[in-house]
């Protein structure tokens, strides 16, 4: 079974914020695996186990950082890592990121795609949603 698993990192739930000119400041501030997103790389790894000759491939989207969110992943035990990135993404919407994320997995055959419930730095819950949409599943 090939498992896509869609990943985001956001700011440490546990950092102090400031809002600076409408958006977050917190310079110095370290970025985690999304905690909902955490529990789908979770699901997946139970599924492989479960389905020997399994793999499992995280998706992120972001700036160079990101890759250290793919590192925990893989470190999980995710058999493969696909970082996106382009500075045109920066400013995206959700719809725009499922479209970009939907793209990318249509390359390669699936069997199951699984994102966290939601973001915790935006809470807007729609690009699992969206992308099962661009995904016609």
């Amino acid at each position: 079974m090939n498992i896509i698993v869609c990943i985001k990192q956001v700011l440490d739930t546990g950092a102090a914020i400031e809002i600076l000119d409408g958006k977050i400041s917190s310079p110095g501030s370290p970025f985690i695996l999304n905690p909902y997103d955490e529990f789908a790389v979770e699901e997946a790894i139970r599924i492989k186990a479960a389905l020997p000759g399994s793999e499992i491939t995280v998706i992120s989207l972001g700036p160079d950082s990101v890759k250290e969110t793919l590192k925990r992943a893989l470190a999980m035990g995710a058999d493969h890592a696909v970082h996106l990135f382009d500075p045109l993404f920066n400013g995206l919407d959700n719809l725009q990121l499922a479209k970009i994320l939907a793209t990318q997995i249509q390359k390669k055959p699936f069997d199951l795609v699984l994102c966290g419930r939601q973001a915790v730095d935006d809470d807007m819950a729609q690009v699992g949603p969206a992308l099962a949409v661009f995904l016609k599943i």
